[in-house]
């Protein structure tokens, strides 16, 4: 029964330390597209439909479908 209850523990502790991980990984990927979007001119910009004070919000989502194809198929 108390190794049952360790184990259920730690379990918990390694989703813990691995949605942690995920999520600092997609914030790095989002830091980088910010830069890397931030490096294009303006004229590539517009092409894209992106004004240069909307780059750190539309950085997030663009990061995210570069880490959606890692993710499990439970959606975890």
């Amino acid at each position: 029964m108390i190794v049952a209850h360790l184990f259920r523990a730690a379990m918990r502790g390694i989703r813990s330390v691995a949605v942690l991980a995920r999520s600092f990984h997609r914030a790095g990927m989002a830091h980088d597209t910010c830069r890397a979007l931030d490096e294009l001119p303006d004229s590539l910009l517009k092409d894209m439909g992106i004004a240069r004070s909307e780059i750190c919000f539309v950085a997030g989502p663009l990061a995210a479908r570069c880490v959606a194809p890692y993710r499990r198929p439970d959606g975890l």
